[in-house]
């Protein structure tokens, strides 16, 4: 590490005394979502990707909080990560909150709760889908999108059925993932997603093009419109195909954290 690095990442820990921040390596390496407060010694609060909110107080956050020594005082278990964020966020209060999405690199709504389901061939699952083999319900309803992926860039999510059913997640560097979820109570952003197969495509409109040829027309009907701007980047994408964008460098890992 250079002097400029160590300094740079100083500037960004003396920046906790003043308001909260993310720890946003612990996010990227997909640990859940930590904020901290108080420089190189002070408090923090994490809401962990197995459901797991912890709080307690670290210490020798030099440079970085990377490499603090973390204590845990208080520790509670929830049903899944969103259940976690949305405790934390109560907890911290207003400021807390106001700090968490004042910054640039605020969080979504609430952490994905995507995890890998038993591996199996796209094609195989892509026509479960057409058939509709995963819809748990004799009525399963229209298409839905939940509009967070969107609102914070990762992608777009489509979902059909009840308090269990079938999804499509389109995220943003092209990659399609068919899956199942569980447990929509009282709402989609509760449930558990799980992973049933996955395919990468030379980006965004390519992979969105693939979702609505082998869901249907009824996915076309329920979820795009003739008027549709998304109706023409997928003619366009037919026309001239992008490419693919490249994967960012593997970041840091958290070096300073406590096994529970």
């Amino acid at each position: 590490m250079t002097r400029n690095e160590f300094d740079a990442w100083m500037a960004e820990t003396d920046a906790s005394r003043l308001q909260w921040r993310e720890d946003v390596i612990y996010r990227l390496n997909g640990h859940g979502f930590m904020y901290y407060s108080g420089g190189e010694d002070g408090v923090f609060v994490r809401a962990d990707s197995d459901g797991k909110l912890v709080a307690g107080r670290y210490e020798g956050a030099i440079p970085h909080i990377g490499e603090a020594l973390f204590r845990p005082v208080v520790t509670k278990q929830f049903d899944n990560p969103s259940r976690a964020f949305t405790a934390m966020a109560e907890a911290g209060g207003i400021q807390f909150v106001i700090d968490m999405f004042s910054q640039s690199n605020a969080p979504p709504a609430a952490p994905s709760n995507e995890r890998e389901g038993e591996p199996k061939d796209f094609d195989d699952i892509a026509r479960e889908f057409a058939a509709w083999k995963y819809s748990v319900n004799e009525n399963p309803g229209a298409w839905r999108e939940d509009k967070r992926y969107r609102q914070h860039k990762e992608g777009a999510m489509y979902y059909i059925g009840g308090e269990s059913g079938q999804y499509m997640h389109i995220t943003e560097k092209g990659m399609l993932r068919l899956g199942t979820y569980e447990l929509a109570r009282p709402g989609f952003e509760d449930a558990v997603l799980i992973i049933r197969a996955n395919k990468q495509y030379g980006g965004y409109e390519h992979a969105l093009l693939a979702a609505s040829e082998f869901a249907g027309q009824r996915f076309k009907d329920e979820i795009f419109s003739e008027k549709s701007s998304v109706v023409e980047k997928l003619r366009a994408a037919r026309k001239s195909p992008p490419a693919p964008r490249r994967e960012s460098a593997e970041p840091r890992k958290n070096k300073g954290d406590i096994e529970l």
